[in-house]
């Protein structure tokens, strides 16, 4: 329920007051009524407030303007932050988010999704829980009432409810955004503790939390960085399975022709098959652990591999080419060596056996069960009647462990890209990964937090929204944050530290903002100061 903290009315007739501790609340009567049994009077009502005790007038909630039938406006602080929610509101408009929303969307759906969004990323969270304290504080290019962790559901309810005109949307941004883009997908969940969604089932659950989960989708622009499409499916159906129809959707949202990275998790016959009919090209990587990697890397010879004309990066990076036909598919195999893994690789196990070591120190037994297989795996063990637990490396086990270690192999159909462009735009295929980490890290989604399937899909889009703006806002301002060494949240507290004044004539800026303040701003090209005198 939200107070409107920095409004007063004068207290209407029909009401009485209620003392509580330190707080006196304002109660409006609903209804009057009589016992059936006693014909004792009795009375219904609703508190509409709280009583500013030395002007004795009522600080509303709600339910004051529901009862008394009147919309509640966002009042103007006196000093409200400026300069964060200006600034998101120019990107968006300047990427065509905006525009692309009122296309589909009536103007109040646009401006409340927007400040969501805003909020989501101004706050960390995406609750919903203090927007309206936010608002109150913070100024707004739009015109709105405040919006409550309620009317928020609400919102997420009435965008779930309009598919088409969501459908729409993404359709167009994916196709505007996404034409002659090297694309990466991958996967991700989303828990719940709510008995009322359907979709929520469980599954492989990529937090290993042991709770019911949606399945979240998503298509990335490995260039940009930006999301470009999603969708969300039950928790319980594979990503395999999924792949066709995802594949379907980005074709029907105009990714035509698309060059697909993809990781380990889809290094699958089925998947194969569906990615060369429905794609110009893909990229997969063989995970480590198959038989398939451990067969290739028992055939190659470290010491050619490592030559400098095989040197793929500066990071100790070596690989080359091979013809190779995998599941059916004819392409190429990039069996590659990465230096430094291999020594990290080697200094964690080594770590790891000092450890055990350590470990088997402190025995006197002879350990049973899953304990043993965990030492026998790198140690000989034996009882011996005067020195008890004795032990000895097992260098041939733990050399074949190391043998492979810094090995990795990427697949592509691919004819054209050379082996650095395959390995560079592999490593950079972590840009969902980084989506899906802001998603639930720095906007909290780890949990739905909502409780139907329509407020589901409505709340999605609006991270969606938000993830577009957060992505704008990291990949551009990378180059100077890195510089100040300055993270994102920390860069868009300092904007919002930019603030405004009321006065008669208007906004005026409270101070002059920072030098790194008007930088931020100005990298979007945008001047701070000339868009704060057109307020």
């Amino acid at each position: 329920m939200a107070v409107y903290k920095n409004e007063r009315f004068e207290i209407p007739k029909g009401t009485y007051k209620h003392r509580q501790k330190t707080k006196t609340y304002i109660y409006q009567y609903t209804d009057h009524y009589r016992s059936n049994g006693n014909g004792k009077a009795g009375h219904k009502s609703k508190a509409i407030g709280l009583l500013d005790e030395q002007q004795d007038k009522l600080i509303p909630n709600d339910n004051y303007f529901e009862l008394n039938s009147l919309e509640p406006r966002l009042f103007a602080e006196d000093v409200l932050s400026f300069g964060y929610t200006m600034l998101c509101h120019q990107i968006l408009d300047d990427l065509g988010v905006v525009g692309l929303l009122k296309k589909y969307f009536p103007a109040d759906i646009v401006e409340k999704l927007l400040v969501c969004a805003m909020y989501c990323i101004a706050t960390g969270s995406s609750t919903m829980n203090d927007i309206d304290d936010w608002m109150e504080t913070t100024y707004l290019p739009y015109a709105l009432p405040l919006i409550t962790s309620q009317s928020s559901s609400r919102l997420f309810h009435a965008v779930g409810t309009a598919v088409t005109a969501v459908d729409n949307f993404k359709r167009d941004w994916a196709e505007t955004m996404g034409r002659d883009q090297v694309v990466c997908y991958d996967v991700t969940s989303l828990s719940s503790y709510s008995d009322l969604i359907v979709s929520v089932e469980y599954g492989y659950n990529r937090d290993h939390e042991k709770l019911p989960q949606i399945n979240l989708g998503m298509f990335c622009s490995e260039t940009t960085k930006m999301p470009l499409a999603y969708v969300c499916y039950e928790g319980s159906v594979p990503d395999k399975t999924e792949l066709p129809y995802m594949l379907g959707l980005a074709q029907s949202m105009g990714l035509e022709n698309l060059k697909v990275v993809m990781d380990g998790g889809f290094c699958d016959p089925t998947c194969f098959s569906q990615l060369e009919k429905h794609t110009r090209s893909f990229t997969v990587g063989v995970p480590g652990y198959r038989e398939l990697a451990i067969e290739l890397a028992s055939h190659v010879d470290k010491n050619e591999l490592t030559l400098m004309e095989h040197l793929l990066s500066c990071k100790g990076e070596f690989g080359s080419f091979t013809p190779y036909e995998l599941y059916g598919v004819k392409g190429r195999m990039l069996v590659g060596f990465n230096q430094q893994m291999h020594t990290l690789e080697t200094q964690t196990l080594g770590e790891k056996l000092t450890r055990l070591e350590n470990e088997l120190s402190g025995l006197k037994r002879m350990p049973k069960g899953p304990k043993l297989a965990r030492y026998a795996k790198y140690f000989t063990l034996s009882m011996d009647e005067k020195k008890g637990l004795v032990w000895k490396r097992d260098y041939a086990a733990i050399n074949e462990e190391t043998r492979y270690a810094g090995f990795f192999f990427i697949f592509t159909n691919d004819a054209q890209m050379s082996a650095a462009d395959i390995l560079y735009y592999y490593r950079t295929k972590d840009a969902d990964e980084k989506l899906f980490y802001q998603l639930k890290i720095y906007l909290d989604a780890n949990r739905i937090r909502v409780h139907s399937d329509t407020a589901v899909d409505g709340k999605i889009f609006m991270l969606f929204i938000a993830q577009i703006l957060r992505a704008k806002l990291s990949n551009d301002l990378r180059p100077l944050l890195d510089g100040h060494h300055l993270p994102l949240d920390k860069a868009m507290k300092r904007m919002a530290n930019v603030r405004i004044k009321t006065t008669p004539e208007g906004f005026k800026l409270l101070k002059a903002p920072t030098k790194q303040q008007k930088e931020i701003y100005a990298t979007f090209g945008h001047d701070l100061l000339k868009d704060a005198k057109k307020l």
